[in-house]
C-alpha cells in the first residue's frame, strides 16, 4: 500500500512539472494555428456617416447623404444601411424611415446614397445604421451608427 502511494505521488509530480514546462514553453500548436488562421480570414468593419445640405431660404428641403464605409481588411458581403429620422425631443417619435440595399464592399470601398426630406419648425435626428440585424461578423461592431441634429426651418 505504502509503494503504491508513493508510485502515486511521483507519478503526480512529474506530470505536473512537464505539464509547467510545455507551458514555459510557449503556447500550443493549436493555439499558434488559430491565430495565424485569424490573420489569415480578415473581417470587414462597417462605418457609416450622414450629411444634411442646408437648404436655401425659402426652400425646407434638406439633402441627406448617408456614407456606408468598409474600413476593414476583409470583403463586407451584401448588407443593409438603415437610415431613421426622429424628433429630437422626448418622446423621440420616428417618423421617418429609409433602407438601402448596400452592395458587396472590398477593403476600403464606400457605398453613397441620398435622399430629400423636408422639415417643419424644430430640432430633428437623423440616425443611420449600417448592418443593423449584425448579419456580418466584424472586427468592430461598436462603430455601425451615427447621428447627427439637424434644425427645420
Amino acid at each position: 500500500m505504502r509503494i503504491t502511494l508513493v508510485c502515486c505521488l511521483t507519478f503526480l509530480a512529474l506530470t505536473l512539472s512537464l505539464s509547467l514546462a510545455a507551458d514555459a514553453a510557449g503556447p500550443s500548436q493549436s493555439a499558434t494555428t488559430a491565430a495565424a488562421a485569424a490573420q489569415n480570414d480578415p473581417k470587414p468593419d462597417l462605418t457609416v456617416a450622414v450629411e444634411a445640405t442646408q437648404p436655401n431660404f425659402p426652400n425646407r428641403t434638406y439633402e441627406i447623404t448617408v456614407t456606408v464605409k468598409n474600413i476593414g481588411a476583409g470583403l463586407s458581403p451584401k448588407s443593409s444601411c438603415r437610415v431613421f429620422v426622429r424628433h429630437a425631443h422626448a418622446p423621440h417619435e420616428t417618423f421617418h424611415v429609409v433602407t438601402k440595399d448596400v452592395r458587396d464592399l472590398g477593403a476600403g470601398e464606400k457605398f453613397v446614397f441620398s435622399f430629400p426630406l423636408t422639415f417643419s419648425l424644430g430640432l430633428f435626428e437623423i440616425e443611420a445604421v449600417a448592418d443593423r440585424d449584425k448579419k456580418i461578423a466584424e472586427s468592430d461592431e461598436k462603430n455601425n451608427k451615427t447621428r447627427i441634429q439637424v434644425t427645420g426651418n
